[in-house]
């Protein structure tokens, strides 16, 4: 019964009961750090997403979002907070924000043949849904992106919606259907 509790352990035939004990709880020990490993690389992940809205809650529905667009023989697709491309080319990754909130950087995107490293600029508005709305290059290399998204809404936008006599009445979370 004791030889089943010893599954990965070879060659246990000639040790001593002690021995096999100790090659038992290596084993079993290995798996341990083995699974705190895996669990470590989970939480450093997790806090690394974390870092992104602690100061703004309403970036949680961004973390692991990804919107895509096909514009004319271009299909771009802007993972927030993650990398964004145009078909296989990098656009950037996620470096930063600009005017409160509004705009994602992407940058070090992949470098033009004899320019800069290509970079995007996503200016988020306010929707109902992740939407990428539109791509643009206004200069060489640099990409404008527009996506409305629930996290793009502002209490001044809310406010303004709800102003709207045209616009069908907000539903809140916990309001039912």
């Amino acid at each position: 019964e004791e030889e089943d509790d010893l599954d990965g352990v070879e060659d246990v035939q000639g040790l001593s009961e002690t021995e096999k004990a100790l090659k038992a709880a290596e084993r079993a020990l290995d798996d341990v750090k083995f699974e705190l490993g895996a669990l470590e690389d989970q939480q450093k992940e997790l806090e690394e997403k974390l870092k992104y809205v602690q100061s703004e809650p309403r970036f949680f529905s961004l973390v692991d979002a990804c919107v895509e667009l096909e514009i004319q023989e271009h299909e771009y697709k802007i993972c927030f907070f993650g990398e964004s491309m145009q078909g296989s080319t990098s656009l950037g990754t996620f470096a930063g924000w600009e005017e409160e909130g509004r705009i994602m950087l992407f940058e070090n995107g992949q470098m033009c043949p004899g320019g800069p490293a290509r970079s995007l600029s996503v200016q988020l508005s306010c929707g109902a849904t992740e939407e990428l709305l539109d791509v643009e290059e206004p200069s060489r290399c640099v990409y404008k992106a527009s996506v409305a998204a629930p996290a793009g809404c502002r209490k001044e936008d809310l406010a303004h919606l709800e102003l709207d006599e045209g616009a069908k009445p907000l539903r809140k979370p916990h309001e039912e259907l």
